[in-house]
């Protein structure tokens, strides 16, 4: 006689998905502490002035800094010690805000904190071979005391053993070392540096990449304005224009979905090889989006359409889990 065992169900106090929901929102959380611990620090270093009251200056006068005498003590230990290299750090923070509130997380965070301390050195190090500027307010060059013992120690030595390399050789390989380093310890992925450099180039060129992020209400609705995306051509592929769409990642406590929505009625809709892919699975609705009638107020040249995105719930998760082990 064949026997069915069911596999045990576990009795918890939370719905399914809730650890990982909460999980994420600690993260984001740690996120925007970051970012706010770094705008805190770039306006404290922003708005330096040498006559505030600090471990190295004593007045009687009141903290003219914008974030008051925590960021005048503050600024001041930072400019004294690394000069201009203390700029780094509110870059620092901001992008590892970026990774954890997108959910990029630091794969590599121990490795990223052991270079922060040499990339600041070696920025220290080349900020003080540098002229200051009149208006530099300290007695320490523009990297500040460290940077100018680091500097001097570097000169020195290099006079020692390689005395026939002129003192720019020295300066450039300080500052591509500081800089592969300090761009490493960002944790930044190579796909965010494209997307900030081909950001960087279209604005030039006069362009504008659009980006947003909105949560659903509590009937999983969603809705905005944008602007109309062009078509663009795809390098490398001859003729292939892709047509105007709009790419959506959908995130959940339990799933995440990377999908595209195309406009109804463009001309480049059948000359688009994803598209085609996708008519020949009979798929092409789940990615088209569907034409509706104008409301009140909008414009008369306007496009309003619904796009539907279906993600598993936990109950259908676990209706298909208990399936399997039945099987």
């Amino acid at each position: 006689m064949t026997q069915h065992l069911r596999p045990e169900r576990r009795i918890t106090l939370l719905p399914a998905g809730a650890p990982a929901f909460l999980r994420r929102r600690v993260i984001e959380t740690a996120g925007l502490a970051l970012a706010f611990a770094g705008a805190l620090l770039a306006l404290a270093l922003a708005s330096y002035d040498p006559g505030d009251p600090s471990w190295s200056t004593a007045t009687g006068r009141g903290a003219r800094n914008l974030i008051g005498m925590p960021g005048a003590s503050v600024a001041d230990l930072s400019l004294q010690v690394l000069g201009f290299a203390a700029g780094l750090a509110p870059l620092l923070l901001i992008a590892w805000a970026w990774r954890l509130f997108s959910h990029r997380g630091l794969p590599r965070l121990w490795w990223n904190l052991t270079a922060v301390p040499f990339a600041l050195l070696l920025a220290a190090a080349f900020a003080a071979s540098l002229p200051a500027p009149a208006a530099w307010p300290l007695d320490h060059g523009i990297g500040g005391w460290i940077g100018d013992e680091l500097f001097r120690i570097v000169v020195r030595q290099g006079a020692g053993l390689l005395p026939m390399v002129p003192l720019p050789a020295w300066q450039t390989l300080l500052a591509a070392l500081a800089g592969v380093v300090f761009t490493f310890s960002l944790g930044l992925s190579l796909a965010e540096w494209r997307g900030m450099a081909g950001a960087l180039l279209r604005i030039a060129h006069g362009g504008v990449v659009g980006a947003g992020r909105m949560l659903t209400d509590d009937e999983g609705k969603y809705r905005f304005t944008t602007i109309k995306p062009g078509a663009y051509p795809v390098p490398k592929t001859g003729n292939w224009w892709r047509p105007p769409h709009i790419h959506f990642q959908v995130t959940t406590a339990h799933d995440r979905l990377v999908t595209q929505m195309y406009l109804p009625g463009e001309e480049l809709n059948e000359k688009d090889e994803l598209l085609i892919r996708h008519a020949r699975l009979n798929q092409e609705d789940r990615v088209m989006a569907r034409r509706l009638e104008l409301e009140d107020g909008m414009e008369a040249d306007a496009l309003s359409i619904a796009f539907d995105i279906v993600l598993p719930t936990p109950h259908t998760i676990a209706a298909q889990k208990e399936a399997r082990a039945k099987v």
